[in-house]
């Protein structure tokens, strides 16, 4: 399944979801291009995106989450994040 079949399949309940996209603290100023595709993607389909960079919080409870790293030199900071909850 690629993932525009996964939006797809996740949209076409009735409820609309709520997705957080979370950029870490990296040593970068480049903008998260993929969290922002996944923004507009998910938003043409009738959805919410909301963009975080710890230690921000979000504002509403997400159904969904993605994390990014723009580079490979920032992984740990992604793992960092996945596996502290």
């Amino acid at each position: 399944m690629n993932f525009l079949d996964f939006v797809r399949n996740i949209t076409n309940k009735k409820q609309k979801i709520h997705c957080l996209l979370v950029k870490p603290n990296y040593y970068s100023t480049y903008p998260p291009l993929g969290l922002l595709k996944i923004s507009s993607l998910m938003k043409q389909y009738g959805n919410t995106a909301e963009l975080v960079s710890p230690p921000k919080l979000p504002i509403k409870e997400p159904d969904i989450i993605f994390i990014t790293s723009l580079f490979t030199y920032g992984w740990k900071k992604v793992d960092h994040i996945q596996t502290s909850e």
